[in-house]
């Protein structure tokens, strides 16, 4: 689970209106000529009416009864998803474990893709036989 959104207390247009805002100012240039030509596709209302959807998913809800061991990755210059709520999604996850790539912001994916395959390939390779994370 990477980057888990939209945090609980943060559910607010505009708070996540400015942290998307902030997330421009660390993201690699090029994914955010990426970001905004995927949205002028989209066009405006197919975006709000998505982002009405993520506000109101509850995902707090949802990670208690998700039973397979989960890897939460956050970017520790995230200005999307707070430390605080990285560790708490990992903490209600019955089988979760938190991993922070420090120098990574948001889209992790993007800007840290050989430490993000690396951390998830070590993770698929573990013995979880013992369920223990």
């Amino acid at each position: 689970m990477i980057a888990p959104t939209v945090e609980p207390g943060a559910r607010q247009a505009w708070r996540q209106i400015m942290r998307l805002a902030r997330t421009a100012l660390v993201e690699p240039p090029a994914l955010i000529a990426l970001a905004t030509m995927d949205y002028l596709r989209a066009g405006p209302r197919r975006v709000w009416r998505t982002f009405k959807f993520a506000l109101a998913d509850r995902i707090e809800e949802k990670l208690a009864r998700t039973q397979a061991p989960t890897l939460v990755i956050r970017g520790g210059r995230d200005p999307l998803v707070s430390a605080r709520w990285a560790a708490e999604a990992a903490a209600i996850l019955p089988r979760g474990r938190l991993v922070i790539i420090p120098r990574a912001a948001h889209a992790v994916y993007y800007n840290s893709p050989r430490e993000l395959s690396h951390i998830i390939s070590e993770f698929m390779l573990r013995d979880d036989s013992s369920g223990a994370h």
